[in-house]
């Protein structure tokens, strides 16, 4: 006698071509979709979104557009285009333009002259030494100004100080042979002791932060920059008060001019 099947083993014909049309409508459309978005508007994206989302039985759109434009014959609005103002030149902030053709350090004294005037405008006038000796251009920097007291430390009041010398170098940089900056401490007991070399060390961790300073933070090119350490070699003054040891703690910048240089033969 023949075992009848259960109606749970039995398999209907033909129910997969259920599943297979609905996902050729579902690829249909998405192929369709991607077609339009290849050329479609903002606004009419809006539509397509508010659409599809009927047909995928998804979250209604809440926004219809009333009119989606042709974009085969829309044509766009006439815009009047605004020329850009025109902004004035800069003027030389520092005043150190060239009206001779000959360079800013042309003549020296001048030079001097006006860097002097602009510190003292600036409101550096106690803060800034700047003068001629021989063919140099010195500015002098007591540590009080720049540093904390034993430390290669800038003070927060330093910084436009140091940007302030940043700029005068900028203005004359292309006449500029050597910028040298040098540190500088005042006489202690402890120099005469062979073995010691804190003021040494002092001094040229001085000068560096100068330099650091002025390569990373004025964009300074660091190529014709050297740098000293003297420790308390080269004093400013005698150092017998302690307002000439203050004069002799110091960070002295030193430039030289091109002109000044034996032309190569």
């Amino acid at each position: 006698m023949k075992r009848k099947t259960p109606d749970y083993n039995r398999v209907t014909k033909g129910t997969w071509l259920t599943t297979y049309a609905d996902l050729m409508n579902n690829l249909l459309v998405m192929f369709i979709m991607l077609y339009m978005m290849s050329t479609i508007d903002l606004q009419k994206f809006k539509s397509l979104s508010y659409l599809m989302s009927e047909l995928l039985g998804g979250r209604r759109g809440t926004e219809v557009v009333d009119h989606v434009p042709d974009p085969l014959t829309y044509e766009m609005p006439d815009v009047e285009i605004q020329p850009p103002e025109t902004q004035p030149e800069q003027e030389d902030e520092l005043g150190l333009e060239d009206n001779t053709g000959q360079g800013i350090m042309y003549d020296l004294d001048e030079f001097v002259n006006r860097i002097a005037e602009i510190i003292r405008k600036k409101g550096y006038g106690d803060q800034i030494d700047v003068e001629r000796v021989n063919n140099y251009v010195y500015f002098r920097l007591r540590e009080g100004v720049l540093f904390y007291p034993d430390l290669a430390v800038l003070k927060d009041d330093s910084y436009d100080i140091l940007s302030l010398v940043a700029d005068i170098i900028k203005e004359a940089y292309n006449e500029i042979y050597k910028i040298e900056i040098c540190g500088h401490t005042a006489w202690v007991a402890i120099d005469e002791i062979p073995t010691n070399f804190n003021s040494w060390e002092l001094s040229s961790k001085r000068a560096l932060t100068v330099m650091k300073y002025f390569v990373t933070e004025c964009e300074l090119p660091k190529y014709k920059m050297v740098l000293s350490a003297f420790s308390s070699t080269e004093p400013y003054t005698k150092g017998e008060t302690e307002e000439e040891k203050a004069m002799n703690r110091r960070v002295e910048i030193r430039l030289s001019r091109l002109i000044d240089q034996p032309s190569e033969n």
